[in-house]
């Protein structure tokens, strides 16, 4: 492994990560994300933690950079696409269980396990693009 490439490659899936739930949720569909979000789930808007917002998404930046690089065949942007949707269905996985034992409902779960596929198949484009030979 590119000790490198794969910190580079964190550090750009995280920045991905950073903006696309910033925009995504942030600002695009900030108020639909509050109307099916359990209340009480999530902070009042202004209040969130910008710093461990920022941790996390490189926490998680560089856990898809290592399990990506681990499963990798060098099939490009492509390649990241698949890994993203396969992320995907374990969360939609995660999701449904957090719908049988939260306040989430089934319809929050299956809104946040689609938005999130799609964050996490850009984030693969991102490593992938980034972690070619």
């Amino acid at each position: 492994m590119n000790t490198n490439k794969c910190l580079l490659a964190s550090i750009a899936a995280a920045v991905f990560l950073f903006i696309y739930g910033w925009v995504v949720y942030g600002l695009l569909l900030a108020n639909y994300v509050a109307r099916i979000a359990p209340e009480g789930m999530m902070l009042p808007p202004g209040s969130e933690n910008i710093g461990l917002i920022a941790l996390g998404c490189l926490v998680q930046g560089i856990a898809l950079c290592l399990i990506f690089v681990k499963g990798r065949e060098g099939l490009g942007p492509i390649e990241g696409v698949r890994f993203g949707l396969l992320i995907g269905i374990f969360l939609l996985g995660v999701y449904v269980l957090m719908a049988g034992i939260s306040p989430y409902t089934l319809r929050a779960s299956l809104t946040f396990a689609i938005l999130d596929t799609i964050m996490y198949m850009g984030a693969g484009i991102v490593i992938a693009a980034l972690y070619k030979e």
